[in-house]
Formats: structure tokens, C-alpha cells, sequence
């Protein structure tokens, strides 16, 4: 080393040391100037305006409090607006340039308890504020940050928080540009505080975080995904945290690892949504998913085909639709309470829609079709007075589906309407509670187990429909019917017909424990299950244990329908008549021809006995 070095290094080292705690101050607004402009030095305490290592504090302190402050630009440290024991300020910053808050060992931007700042351009020229570290306040009523339509808010450079206290607002109305890790922060315990935002670019990560009490945000504008793994993730919510979606388009622009994750928060969607650019994804780090979503009334939501199937589309709780849900081909699965479509609400899909999975229990409630298939794991109920139409094939999986009842007779029976096929699985069970259900396709009943559950004690009577041209039913493995909650007395079936050797068993009487009453509406060409019960009309009908049986149309005769139910062995063995038909016989003629026991299954009656009309 050459000689005087070490000592000019010492030197060069206590100039860098000192030069920013030289630098660096807070300069106070006085006014004393023109009381507007920014860079005059008599505006300021020590006459002179701050410079990129300041602090530009308005505490209120100025002979005149100003309101409108002009030509504010370039780099400063922080801008403080705290009128402390003063009258508050209602500040506006008008910017004739860039402006970047540094922030350095504190917040970029701090308003003290009642004050306001709004940030707006001189002109049509896009100006940027760039926030590199915390925006926030000490709250209150009447403490809010505006930055105006022409503004973009752009956390740049560090993780940055937009706090807003209780009882505060924070008003974006031009771009707010996340290019960091961004923690929206929002306090609502004792007051209302609003956040409404405009246009989103999520360059990064916006994080929603609640602090306390009820918190609604708005999103007025688009949001639009401008880089890979970017994100609005909402996992920091704890608490009642409500999103208003009233924009037009969320834009994912075929990026990777993307999160458009609300399933801590209420999305209430008020505009017309549009879900776009997803062709190319083919991984999500969480695909769109809520924790309760409703569609306003004239408002719509649609998500676009090709999404990725693993993870699903889902809903952790309840789904309002009063206005339209387009679902496009997706797998969609709801966890929650209830799926209600309103009035005016419609529910949408693609040409080749996707399946719709209960994964929790769930209530249907309104008149609606549900367009896409239809998977059952958990115990879901149609309510009262709705009428659900299932449009693709329904499985009922380990749970029981079917209607609702309310332990009394009433008029407002639930209607379910399955245009595909329908079947259940080993674990699954119909359970046709208090409704009318139609049937316009194949029927699966075929899994050994338990398959249908009748109505519980005081409720209506259900019906079942069969609706279709050509119709299959399944029991073939030894699948059944059981009512579970036993009223009423029909226990009587129709043997084997002589003309129909393929035809087993057609049982009659869908109630108190194992029959299957269909009746040929000739009106209308239906063949409907009556479940009977109290006040039928067809009483005398049943009672002789006659009734011929409706054929279907087709190829697809009534021996295809097999209903392995009940094992009679002397079927098939009765004597016929000079014509070749059988006898009308019923139940004791039955016994009578077969003996004691033969029966099979249905041994035992209900309480009480209604002779001459349901056994002889």
C-alpha cells in the first residue's frame, strides 16, 4: 500500500458514513411562499424543498393549511400528512412527473388519525408513484388515501404493505402495478373501511390480510396476470373478508403457477366477468377457487374451457347465482351449505360440459338446470317447492341424494328431473323423500347394496316418473329397494305375465318397506311410480293385483327392466285360463299357489290393514 492511503481511505469511509445522516431530515411544509408549489424553498422550514434523502412532512403547523400543493416529482424519502392536535388536512399532490418513495427505515407514505392526500397528475400524461415500502396510518374516521385515475401505484422494490386502518379508505383509481410481494392489509373493527381499487397487474403477489373485523374490497376494473407464479392468494384471511368483483376481465395471459385463490374470502361478482387466455397453462398453484361466491342479479361469471382439471374449480361453501354462471367444460366441486339459483339466475356450460362434484353436504334451492354432470360423495338434498333439472348422467357415491322432506304433509314437494342416466354406487342411495322425481334415461340400481329410501313418517308421498322412449333398469347384482322409515300397508305385487317370459317381477307398491307401483298414463305415454300412500285416486286398481304393464318402446323391452328384488320360486308356475293368460291374483293367491314363505323378502305388514283395497 503506497504511503497516505490508509489515511485517505479513512476519510472516503467517514464521508460515506456521514454524508447520508448529513443529508437526511424531515422538512416541514410552512406556506410561507405562494403556499402551493412544491419546489419553491419558501414553502418550507429552512427555505429550502426536500431532495431524494428527505422527508416532506405537513403536520398542519403552516399559517394557512394548504390544500392544494403543485409540482411534486422526482425521488423522496417519505411524505408524511399528520395534522396531530391541528385541524385535519384534506391535502391534494399534484404531480408533474415520476415520483418514488423510498422509504428507507419507515413507511413510504403515513397519515395521521382524520387527514387525507390524494395524488393526481397535472395532466392526461400517465404519471408513477412508486411506494418501495409501507403506505400507512394511524386511522380513524376520515383518513383516506386517494390516488387518482391517472396514477399507477407500483411497489417496485421490497415486500410492501397497504395498510388500512379502522375506519380509513384507500382509493386506487388509476393502475395499481404489483411488481413485489404486497400485503393488503385491511382493519374494519369499529367503523367501515373501504378499499376500492381499479385496474390490477399482477406482476407478483397481492396478498388480502384482514386485521380485524369485516372487510369489503372492490374491484372496479381488470385484473391482469403479467408474470409467471404471479397471484391474488387470500390464505392470510381469518376473519369475514368480501371481495366485489364488478369488473369485466380477469386476463391470465397463459402464465404458469398462477393463483387466483379467494377461498378465504366472499366473492361477490357485480359486473360481467370474463376469465380468459388460459390455452396454454398447464399448471396452477391454486385455480380459481372461493369460499362463498355469488353472482348478482344481471351480473354473469364465466370460466373459460381448458382450464386445468387437477385442481378443480371449487367453492368452499355456499353458491348464489341470481344473475349467470358459465361454468365452460370444467370440473367444478362444491364443499358447502347450499347451491341456490334465483329467479332470474342461469347456470351455464360448454358443449361438452365438465362434472359438478359434491364434496360436501349440500342443499339445492330454486328452478334451475344444473348443465353439467353430476357426482355425489356427500349427503345432498333437493329443498321444497325447487325443481332441479339434472341436463348429464348423475352417480351417487357414498352418500344419499334425493329430496327433502320436513316431517309433515305438504304441497311444496321438491321435483328432480334426471334427463341422463342415473346411477348408484355399492355406497350410494337414492332417497326420494318428498319429491316427484322424472326419469328420461337408463336407471342403475345394479350395486348390491340398499338402493332407495323412501319417505319419512307424516311426509307426502314421492312419485318417480320414467319419462324416456326406451328405458333400462338395472338390479341385475342384487341392488334393492328398502324404505327405512315403514308406514303405510302396500306390500302386494303382480307375478310373472304369461305373454312376457322375460319379465321377473314386477312389484308393486313403492312404500313401508319394498314395492314398485308403475301405472300407464296413457294421456301423456309416462310410465310413473306411484308411491303410494294416503288419498290415491287408483286404489281399486291395486286392489285385484292385476294391472297390466306398460311395454316400452324399442327394442328395449320391459324384460330388459330386471328388478331382481325379490326371489319368488314358484314364479312363472301358475295355471292359465283357456286363452293362455294367467288369472288376476294378488297377494293371497299368491301364498295360496306357492305356500307360506314364498313371499321372499316382504314378509311382514305394516300396522294396520286397509282390506278391499290394498289386500285382499
Amino acid at each position: 500500500m503506497r504511503p497516505g492511503s490508509t489515511l485517505s481511505l479513512a476519510v472516503l469511509l467517514l464521508g460515506l458514513t456521514l454524508a447520508p445522516a448529513l443529508g437526511a431530515a424531515t422538512i416541514v411544509w410552512s406556506g410561507a411562499g405562494d403556499g402551493t408549489t412544491w419546489s419553491q424553498g419558501a414553502n418550507w422550514v429552512g427555505g429550502v424543498a426536500p431532495t431524494a434523502a428527505d422527508e416532506a412532512s405537513f403536520d398542519g403547523t403552516s399559517a394557512t393549511a394548504p390544500t392544494t400543493v403543485t409540482g411534486l416529482t422526482n425521488t423522496l424519502q417519505r411524505i408524511t400528512v399528520n395534522s396531530g392536535a391541528s385541524a385535519n388536512l384534506n391535502l391534494t399532490l399534484v404531480m408533474t412527473g415520476n415520483v418514488t418513495l423510498v422509504g428507507t427505515g419507515g413507511a413510504s407514505l403515513f397519515l395521521g388519525a382524520g387527514d387525507a392526500v390524494t395524488f393526481q397528475s397535472d395532466s392526461a400524461t400517465v404519471r408513477t408513484m412508486e411506494i418501495q415500502a409501507d403506505v400507512d396510518s394511524s386511522g380513524g374516521a376520515g383518513t383516506s388515501y386517494t390516488f387518482a385515475d391517472t396514477i399507477t401505484l407500483n411497489p417496485a422494490t421490497n415486500t410492501v404493505s397497504l395498510v388500512v386502518r379502522d375506519q380509513s379508505a384507500l382509493n386506487v383509481q388509476g393502475l395499481l402495478d404489483v411488481d413485489t410481494d404486497t400485503n393488503l392489509q385491511v382493519n374494519n373493527t369499529t367503523g367501515t373501511s373501504v378499499v376500492s381499487l381499479n385496474d390490477i397487474d399482477l406482476g407478483d403477489y397481492l396478498m388480502p390480510d384482514d386485521t380485524g373485523g369485516s372487510p369489503v374490497v372492490t374491484v372496479a376494473g381488470d385484473i391482469v396476470y403479467s408474470a409467471d407464479a404471479s397471484a391474488w392468494d387470500d390464505d392470510n384471511i381469518s376473519g369475514t373478508f368480501t371481495v366485489n368483483l364488478n369488473g369485466s376481465l380477469v386476463d391470465f395471459n397463459n402464465h404458469e403457477n398462477l393463483e387466483f385463490d379467494f377461498d378465504q374470502s366472499r366473492v361477490v361478482v357485480g359486473g360481467t366477468l370474463v376469465l380468459q387466455d388460459v390455452a396454454t397453462i398447464t399448471t396452477w398453484s391454486a385455480p380459481p377457487r372461493f369460499d362463498y361466491l355469488t353472482v348478482n342479479a344481471a351480473a354473469s361469471l364465466t370460466f373459460p374451457d381448458g382450464l386445468p382439471t387437477s385442481p378443480s374449480i371449487f367453492v368452499n361453501n355456499d353458491l348464489i347465482v341470481n344473475g349467470t354462471l358459465n361454468f365452460g367444460d370444467n370440473d367444478f366441486v362444491t364443499y358447502g351449505s347450499v347451491v341456490t339459483v334465483g329467479a332470474g339466475g342461469s347456470l351455464a356450460a360448454s358443449a361438452s360440459p365438465g362434472t359438478f362434484v359434491v364434496q360436501g353436504n349440500v342443499l339445492f334451492t330454486g328452478t334451475f338446470t344444473m348443465p353439467l354432470d353430476f357426482y355425489c360423495w356427500q349427503d345432498s338434498l333437493v329443498a321444497l317447492g325447487s325443481d332441479v333439472t339434472f341436463a348429464g348422467t348423475v352417480t351417487v357415491n357414498n352418500c344419499d341424494f334425493g329430496a327433502d322432506q320436513d316431517g309433515a304433509t305438504t304441497t311444496s314437494m321438491a321435483t328432480l328431473r334426471f334427463n341422463g342416466n342415473f346411477a348408484v354406487t355399492t355406497t350410494g342411495r337414492l332417497d326420494v323423500g318428498e319429491g316427484n322425481h322424472y326419469f328420461g334415461a337408463d336407471i342403475d340400481l345394479s350395486a348390491a347394496d340398499d338402493r332407495v329410501i323412501g319417505p319419512s313418517t307424516s311426509n307426502t308421498d314421492p312419485t318417480v316418473h320414467l319419462t324416456g322412449a326406451a328405458q333400462a333398469i338395472d338390479f341385475s347384482a342384487g341392488g334393492s329397494l328398502l324404505h327405512r322409515h315403514l308406514r303405510g300397508s302396500h306390500h302386494q305385487y303382480d307375478p310373472v305375465r304369461p305373454d312376457d317370459p322375460g319379465r321377473r317381477h314386477e312389484p308393486r307398491g313403492f312404500h313401508a318397506g319394498h314395492g314398485l307401483d308403475r301405472r300407464n298414463r296413457r294421456a301423456d305415454r309416462s310410465r310413473r311410480w306411484q308411491l303410494p300412500g294416503r288419498g290415491h285416486a287408483d286404489h281399486g286398481q291395486r286392489r285385484h293385483g292385476h294391472r297390466r304393464v306398460h311395454r316400452l318402446a324399442g327394442q328395449q323391452r320391459q324384460r330388459q327392466r330386471s328388478f331382481r328384488l325379490h326371489d319368488f320360486p314358484c314364479r312363472g308356475r301358475h295355471r292359465r285360463d283357456q286363452h293362455g293368460r294367467q288369472p288376476a291374483r294378488g297377494w293371497r293367491h299368491h301364498r295360496e299357489q306357492c305356500g307360506p314363505g314364498s313371499e321372499g323378502r316382504v314378509q311382514r305388514r305394516a300396522p294396520h290393514h286397509r282390506r278391499g283395497r290394498d289386500h285382499p
